[in-house]
């Protein structure tokens, strides 16, 4: 029997990702011992995957964090190890795994001298970031012909906290208005125009998700008082779990939302969703999956605040500037709306 070690902490989206792979691996090498160190909070969300040993392990943010960590592994041995975060705090936890093998990201997407904490490497690819994770698998030489899935588990208690929030007689669509930089986050008033056309010219409410940053919080705020139509509208931002806000977009008819993790989420439960992108490609982090319409700023991006035209920018290339979401028109998310779900 082969024992496996596969680290991945954050972020959500990134985690979402990760775990279609895991499972991927658990139902490949169903013989295998596979032990996932991940955040507590992602335990739950994918109770699914069968045969995992969960490690509950939150980032490391001083010494005695990785001296605890150290404990939790002390008594462990793997035959290889997955890699599969670099970050100068995760990268300090691979000398505490005690590894035959330690396989990690290739140099251009391994940061903060994550080489030197590995052995072998995956090979560099212009590809999506869940591509990524699945060249992990490749180098395990596991067989990825298998039909992918999302291990997402909505309890009933969850199911049962959103049905009572969104109730079965009024139509939903959920929007995730903020993301966790603000360079990404949609303007203001174009999410406000958004919603109010959404009253005018359909028949669905407005439901609007997020977590409990200050910054999330007063923007749902700000979005509430200014619609015209403030009884359509529900703020849920900050009022839910990770397994509640995954049982509210089961019961909603489509997500917008920009590149932030509740866009995989939804996606990995068969959402429809309609990403809002510009700062990065959305073939390298954008939503994956079916029933998808994506609003792709970035080749504009590129040519207005970069000046160069997207063929002449590397594949991981962020565009920073506080207005490149403001190149996202409300028309025409609006437009990709009734195009995804065809809205009346």
């Amino acid at each position: 029997m082969k024992k496996l070690c596969i680290v991945r902490f954050s972020a959500l989206g990134d985690v979402i990702l990760c775990s279609c792979v895991v499972d991927l691996i658990a139902r490949a090498q169903p013989d295998w011992s596979i032990t996932w160190l991940t955040h507590p909070v992602f335990t739950t969300l994918f109770k699914d995957i069968k045969g995992i040993h969960w490690l509950n392990i939150t980032k490391p943010q001083r010494l005695k964090d990785y001296w605890h960590t150290r404990n939790q592994l002390k008594d462990k041995h793997f035959d290889a190890a997955l890699c599969m975060q670099a970050s100068f705090r995760t990268n300090l936890i691979y000398p505490l795994i005690k590894a035959d093998l330690k396989i990690g990201f290739d140099d251009k997407r391994g940061r903060d001298g994550h080489r030197l904490f590995v052995d072998q490497q995956i090979d560099y690819q212009d590809n999506h970031l869940f591509e990524g994770f699945l060249q992990f698998a490749k180098a395990l030489e596991v067989n990825i012909d298998l039909p992918l899935r999302w291990p997402i588990h909505v309890p009933t208690g969850a199911q049962t906290w959103a049905g009572k929030r969104l109730s079965e007689n009024t139509n939903w669509i959920a929007i995730n208005p903020a993301a966790s930089k603000s360079e990404r986050t949609w303007p203001l008033e174009y999410q406000i125009q958004l919603i109010n056309t959404i009253h005018r010219q359909t028949h669905y409410n407005v439901v609007l998700t997020g977590g409990l940053n200050p910054v999330e919080l007063s923007l749902a705020e700000r979005i509430q008082q200014s619609i015209l139509n403030p009884k359509r509208l529900l703020n849920l931002v900050g009022q839910s779990s990770l397994l509640e806000l995954a049982a509210l977009y089961q019961r909603v008819k489509c997500l917008i939302a920009p590149d932030t993790g509740p866009i995989h989420l939804a996606c990995a439960l068969g959402t429809p969703v309609v990403g809002l992108y510009a700062v990065a490609r959305p073939a390298l982090s954008g939503p994956y999956g079916q029933a998808i319409e994506v609003i792709d700023a970035y080749p504009e991006a590129v040519e207005k605040y970069l000046r160069k035209s997207i063929n002449e920018v590397h594949w991981h290339q962020r565009v920073h500037h506080p207005k490149v979401m403001n190149l996202i028109k409300p028309e025409r998310v609006f437009t990709a709306l009734t195009h995804l779900t065809q809205l009346s």
